[in-house]
């Protein structure tokens, strides 16, 4: 058996995962779903107040381009009034794209402690070392918080810059790079470590990570419409995937 072989028979079933995840979540989602309150009066605020700030700003920066359009237009000379319109309207394009990017990069920066600490938190739970409670959202929120937001705030750039050749480019973001966050925050490692070696791990075994992520993305669409049981089923899934291809976590909270 060569090295590669072996590398991808030693890949975890992800239908085993997902088993795994299903029984023990069903046996502990009392715990589970505390975990799961804390986080939803963390996220529900955040999101509201992220909404009301989106349309605001798309208001005032359409607004404005329309504006500037409109002096641009009636500057330029009447050959040329047609190609400012045109201009006018491909930068009101690019500021809607610009501040949605904008704000969907915000929402995975302010997301991205919590989420890091939930996910500590479960992996403590399911080594029985600690239970999960309302507080399990915030326990270790400010833990490696610069590798933490740097690493939200890379992903949202690139998938941002990739999303502007189509959307093809744009799946390569979770493709590569979907457990990043989870050796961020369980394994200490710092953002550019983490996305390099999520990525060696993808290129070696493309089709299990595909596999892998068409499912997440699956589960995601329903598990974010279901409150407090959904974020927290989905951070139990990407703990156990995470250990499963790269060891247990390193939670100590003490600088290293």
């Amino acid at each position: 058996m060569t090295q590669d072989q072996g590398k991808k028979a030693s890949l975890p079933d992800v239908g085993i995962l997902l088993q795994q995840t299903v029984d023990e979540y069903g046996k502990n989602i009392g715990p589970y779903a505390l975990a799961g309150v804390g986080h939803l009066l963390y996220s529900l605020p955040v999101v509201l107040i992220a909404i009301v700030a989106l349309y605001i700003t798309l208001f005032v920066g359409i607004f404005g381009t329309a504006i500037a359009s409109a002096g641009l237009v009636a500057a330029l000379p009447r050959d040329l009034a047609g190609m400012g319109a045109v201009l006018g309207g491909v930068g009101s394009m690019g500021v809607f794209f610009l501040i949605l990017f904008l704000f969907v990069g915000v929402i995975n920066m302010l997301m991205a402690p919590v989420n890091a600490s939930l996910m500590r938190a479960i992996v403590k739970h399911q080594r029985g070392e600690e239970p999960l409670s309302i507080g399990s959202a915030f326990s270790t929120a400010t833990q490696d918080l610069v590798p933490v937001l740097g690493s939200a705030l890379i992903l949202s750039i690139l998938a941002a810059f990739l999303s502007l050749f189509c959307l093809i480019p744009a799946l390569l973001v979770p493709l590569l790079f979907s457990f990043t966050f989870g050796l961020v925050a369980l394994h200490r490692k710092g953002a550019i470590e983490s996305m390099k070696q999520s990525a060696d791990h993808a290129r070696q075994n493309l089709g299990w990570h595909a596999f892998y992520v068409f499912l997440h993305w699956g589960l995601s669409m329903v598990a974010n419409n279901v409150p407090v049981l959904g974020p927290t089923f989905m951070a139990a899934l990407s703990v156990r995937a995470t250990e499963a291809l790269y060891g247990d976590a390193i939670l100590e909270t003490s600088d290293p």
